[in-house]
């Protein structure tokens, strides 16, 4: 009979092997988990990297030329994705980077950033925390300084891009190595561009997973970043008093059917996380947003939580 130490030391029980499960075991999540981009971007898994990181993480943007003007149903996409990644990966929490300093950088004011991050915060928590996920929620502003003595050393097109490099890096060194992006056919910069960037310049040493992106109700351009909004009237928003079912009866047919597919979508992952199911889609989101805080006061949970 063998002893410990020789089933420890077999090939079988290896260190290396249990990494390649969890390669094959994500490999496969993504691949019948239909909340992942898996025909746009197929996840870049790193065996090291895997092995090293402690947390999943994906970033939530404030602005793109001008402040998000709400926090869409679609990021709900990367939050399912995000806990269906971590139970396979067995880690104990996960993470949200508020891309405050992001924001700041891309030239919009101080105060409309200051609220923009308050909303996204509050509305991210109270979601969090209804549904139970352990989900730490960041601010990148917190380690403005170490991201940026990264990104000044980083060859990159532009400033921005090279804090998005800088960001992902400092994220690796405390331990989140899984980047989870979203991945859209219509978009040219959406997250893959920034990874692959990276990856030109660390290497391989974080593993990207892709989700899809968001939608929209406007016909004319029906596909969008699932955090960020430019018309309000356009996305189905996480904010009190949205009325789901009003908004998508107003919608156009065809813009209102895409939407509903992806509600469709969370409530199957949700089914699967939770085990609970909702026959009407849309009542699951709604209870969302129904119990989201109606003030400007803290939450429990992760909000402003230390790295």
């Amino acid at each position: 009979m063998p002893t410990d130490l020789q089933r420890n030391t077999s090939p079988e029980s290896s260190p290396a092997n249990g990494v390649r499960a969890l390669d094959e075991a994500i490999q496969t999540l993504v691949t019948r988990q239909e909340l992942f981009a898996r025909r746009l971007a197929e996840p870049r898994l790193d065996l090291e990297g895997l092995e090293a990181s402690e947390a999943v993480w994906f970033g939530v943007g404030l602005s793109s030329g001008e402040v998000s003007l709400g926090l869409p149903v679609d990021v709900l996409v990367l939050i399912y994705a995000q806990e269906l990644l971590r139970r396979e990966l067995g880690y104990a929490a996960s993470r949200i980077l508020v891309a405050d300093s992001n924001a700041l950088g891309d030239g919009i004011a101080q105060l409309p950033v200051h609220r923009a991050r308050a909303r996204a915060e509050r509305t991210l928590t109270s979601v969090i925390d209804t549904l139970g996920f352990p989900v730490k929620v960041l601010r990148a502003s917190e380690f403005e300084g170490e991201a940026d003595a990264i990104a000044s050393k980083v060859s990159a097109p532009n400033p921005y891009v090279a804090w998005q490099i800088g960001q992902t890096e400092v994220m690796r060194r405390r331990g989140a190595g899984v980047k989870l992006g979203w991945a859209l056919s219509a978009v040219t910069h959406d997250e893959v561009y920034f990874d692959r960037l990276y990856e030109r310049t660390f290497g391989g040493a974080v593993s990207f997973v892709y989700a899809t992106g968001g939608r929209t109700l406007n016909p004319r351009r029906p596909r969008a970043c699932p955090y960020l909004c430019s018309e309000p009237r356009d996305r189905l928003l996480l904010r009190p008093d949205e009325d789901l079912s009003a908004k998508l009866e107003g919608a156009p047919t065809t813009a209102a059917r895409g939407y509903r597919r992806l509600l469709s979508k969370l409530a199957r992952a949700h089914h699967r996380l939770t085990g609970e199911r909702y026959q009407v889609p849309e009542e699951l989101v709604q209870r969302l947003i129904d119990a989201l805080p109606r003030s400007e006061g803290t939450l429990s949970g992760g909000v402003h939580a230390p790295l």
